[in-house]
């Protein structure tokens, strides 16, 4: 928040109203994680006994307790070696480093008894976190569909070029989609995402029977082939999968839509800067899904990584099919490396229809690469194509970062934090539609930059009198985005999956994994004219911004015919005036008003709260929600634990329950920290009310809410030190994860579940081939972090009720910041 970003442990932005705890004098001692130095600071420079005064950055040092075993943060069964595995090798005093696999060693108590017992030696062999998943099994299963695996990439069968059904066109034709092609005019889109369609490498596994995946990995023994396999190819992007077809079929029979995907790693330079990049088929953005509504999805996913993944299909409602939901640790185990899963799921419910994305969703992984465009369509939808708009355009938004993910994530979660700070790191550049620019003079010595200019990424082509619909995806890891065209207003008509009233923009914030359309009209442009269209990271969202950061990526839009000669002058048009920092909150809901008019239920049967807040167990930053840190059991699934009768155990996760049918009163309640934008899997939310400070339960009940055709999402931005109430209708059995959507927060633990009739979960018949996936890890093994206690002082109570919003409360004191 603008002018909100104080000097605090952690970097965290905090609202103007709260204070830092800070000693007034050098000569004083400085408490626990207060403040000890940094660039013009003149407080306390010393900390209490067996604490020292550590940098976090030129301008913060905190105190921070002394580690023992020089260091060493690993606690008991806490990961501690294994392939790709980043993280400390060494385990505190009292444990050793045990390989359990070639993929996970970890921190095992030691033990002090002279001889075993006999159990002891075999205690593992049935657990053993991945042993079940080694690639390349003695039927070596997954040969075939590893196209690089023993032959050299692309070199007779070219696997991926398939997935270039324009690969006639000119290098950049691609960047002027339909220039002399339709993409999907075939109406065939899963023909395109075939990743190995002409050889049909995949034919020797049968894709469908790929649904069994563990049939024949499932007692491998055997080590990872021996040869190095040869370089994978570099990241393409096929931007003409992100122009739609105006030809597809709306009124096509129900039927089934199928695609073949690998998640690789593949080498990428998407600003310049060579980093390796985890994708789906070599290409990011990923392969575009378009389907209709009344559709079957089915996915056949390869994992030909090193470590698991899964994929989550967001903001479907996964009604009956709810273990296809894809979060890790919540819905399914995930997809082993050497495994082939398929997600097969009806596209149910008359209002599925509208923009959603698609994306990895295990650890951050989706960041470096694992996500991509989800369209569906519907006779339903009020937005027509011929009447509201004549072109429909995706535009994908990311931060990107130069680090893995992985990298990343384990330094957040270990005690000397990433870069030695517990502050979640800023991006490197600002990418749209796959590419962004870099200056590579800020690249390290051992680094490969090609340093790119505007002239060198890709452009938008729309002919004059058109209404062009710009679907607007953040598909980032952290900051919220402003997105504009020079000069043109926008015309918003749609919020996340909901089609709204045209609402004049010129700005629009998009928060991490929201979507908006908007319509650009070119009525008024001629032949040749060209400007901007600009995505801006705001900046006041970024807890350390970076000195080589260029927040703002722009693509060029020329107007005129594909056949046109334009040149290639760089465009002279001004941006608009508006703020693009600041305040990283949501357009206000009270001017989104929902084409369809639907009101909400006019009460609640009851009224749940999620608080969130922070704390730090053993000098660890975690995220919290109602006082519990998420620890993610990934082979141990919640919906499974439900669906087998089983409890949730306390201090796992946070969880709240419906019943059937009930209409709940959700609570979101953001105590201290950053921003928030909150994403509910699985019901809709109808946004009802908002207010600043702490309110209880009983207070909620009592607001006067807005139930006229409020807005419905599926992530909404939730500010420190304010609230937000969500009402939903409990009509979708299952446990849907309910997290905040900047995967730094929720890696850290910031996710709990909302289950929804239970009695009915343990009816479920989740397929076979999906509880098989459990069969590659050990159940009592927590990814990514480790489990710990979260002992803190208790919270005050919430303050006196004013009416129909509660005044701002200022932090407890008892937080040393």
């Amino acid at each position: 928040m603008a002018g909100a970003l104080l000097a605090v442990p952690l970097g965290l932005q905090l609202s103007t109203s709260t204070s830092l705890v800070a000693a007034s004098s050098a000569h004083h001692v400085a408490g626990y994680y207060q403040q000890c130095g940094g660039h013009g600071w003149h407080g306390a420079t010393k900390c209490p006994s067996k604490w020292a005064c550590a940098k976090q950055s030129d301008w913060f040092s905190l105190c921070k307790p002394i580690l023992d075993n020089h260091g060493c943060t690993n606690d008991e069964y806490a990961q501690c070696g294994g392939i790709g595995f980043k993280g400390e090798k060494c385990c505190k005093v009292g444990t050793t480093c045990k390989k359990d696999s070639d993929w996970w060693s970890a921190c095992a108590p030691v033990k002090h008894t002279s001889k075993p017992h006999p159990s002891t030696s075999t205690k593992h062999t049935t657990t053993k976190p991945h042993s079940t998943t080694k690639p390349h099994s003695t039927t070596k299963p997954h040969s075939t569909t590893k196209p690089h695996s023993t032959t050299k990439p692309h070199s007779t069968t070219k696997p991926h070029s398939t997935t270039k059904p324009h690969s006639t066109t000119k290098p950049h034709s691609t960047t002027k989609p339909h220039s002399t092609t339709k993409p999907h005019s075939t109406t065939k889109p899963h023909s395109t995402t075939k990743p190995h369609s002409t050889t049909k490498p995949h034919s020797t596994t049968k894709p469908h029977s790929t649904t069994k995946p563990h049939s024949t990995t499932k007692h491998s023994t055997s080590k990872p082939h021996s040869p190095t396999p040869p370089p994978r190819a570099s990241v393409t992007s096929k931007l003409d999968e992100l122009r739609l077809s105006p030809e597809w079929d709306l009124n096509a029979p129900p039927q089934k839509r199928e695609y073949w995907w690998e998640v690789a790693e593949h080498p990428g330079a998407l600003d310049g800067y060579d980093r390796p990049m985890l994708v789906v088929n070599g290409q990011y953005p990923g392969p575009l899904i378009e389907a209709n509504n009344g559709d079957t999805v089915v996915v056949h996913v390869t994992n030909s990584l090193d470590e698991p993944v899964t994929i989550h299909w967001h903001g479907l409602f996964q009604n009956g099919t709810i273990w296809e939901d894809g979060p890790s640790g919540v819905t399914q185990c995930p997809i082993g490396p050497g495994i082939t899963y398929t997600y097969d799921f009806p596209i149910t419910g008359k209002e599925q229809y509208g923009t959603f994305w698609w994306h990895a969703h295990r650890r951050a992984l989706y960041i470096d690469g694992i996500t991509g465009p989800f369209v569906i369509h519907s006779e339903n939808d009020p937005l027509k194509r011929g009447r509201d708009f004549d072109i429909d355009q995706l535009v994908l938004l990311h931060d990107h970062y130069h680090r893995r993910s992985d990298e990343i994530v384990d330094g957040l979660l270990s005690a000397g934090g990433f870069n030695g700070s517990f502050v979640a790191p800023s991006p490197q550049s600002n990418v749209m539609n796959g590419a962004g620019l870099y200056d590579c003079s800020f690249a390290a010595a051992n680094a490969t930059c090609r340093q790119k200019t505007q002239r060198d990424l890709p452009e938008l082509r729309f002919p004059p009198n058109q209404r062009v619909r710009l679907r607007f995806i953040n598909e980032g890891a952290h900051p919220l985005q402003f997105v504009s065209v020079d000069e043109h207003e926008l015309t918003l008509v749609e919020a996340d999956f909901t089609p709204t009233m045209p609402l004049p923009v010129h700005r629009i914030p998009i928060a991490i994994a929201q979507r908006y359309s908007a319509i650009l009209d070119t009525s008024r442009d001629k032949t040749g004219d060209a400007f901007y269209l600009r995505a801006q990271i705001n900046t006041g969202c970024l807890g350390l911004p970076f000195p080589d950061l260029d927040p703002q990526a722009r693509l060029v839009v020329r107007i005129g015919e594909d056949c046109d000669d334009l040149g290639n002058a760089l465009p002279t048009s001004a941006d608009w005036n508006d703020p693009s920092a600041g305040n990283c909150t949501d357009l206000d809901a009270a001017n989104l008003h929902p084409r369809i008019p639907r009101d909400a239920p006019s009460s609640a049967n009851q009224v749940l709260v999620f608080n969130s807040s922070f704390a730090l167990p053993q000098n660890i930053f975690k995220w919290t929600l109602n006082d519990q840190t998420f620890e993610n059991f990934a082979y141990d699934p919640l919906l499974q634990r439900v669906a087998r009768g089983e409890s949730i155990p306390t201090g796992r996760v946070a969880v709240v329950t419906a019943g059937h049918l009930e209409v709940v009163d959700l609570v979101i309640q953001n105590i201290q920290g950053a921003d928030h934008p909150f994403h509910l899997h699985g019901p809709q939310m109808y946004v009802l009310s908002r207010g600043s400070g702490l309110i209880t339960p009983e207070q909620a009940s009592r607001l006067h809410h807005n139930l006229t055709n409020p807005i419905r999402r599926d992530v909404i931005t939730v500010s420190p030190g304010t609230w937000q109430v969500v009402r939903l209708i409990a009509d979708i059995p299952g446990v849907h994860a309910f997290h905040c959507h900047i995967l730094w927060h929720q890696i850290q633990g910031l996710l709990g579940a909302l289950v929804i009739e239970p009695d009915v979960i343990r009816t479920f018949r989740i397929p076979q081939d999906n509880l098989a996936l459990c069969n590659g890890g050990n159940a009592s093994v927590i990814d990514p972090g480790r489990k710990r206690s979260l002992a803190r002082p208790a919270l005050p109570a919430a303050p006196a009720f004013t009416g129909g919003f509660v005044k701002a409360n200022k932090r407890p004191s008892i937080w040393p910041w």
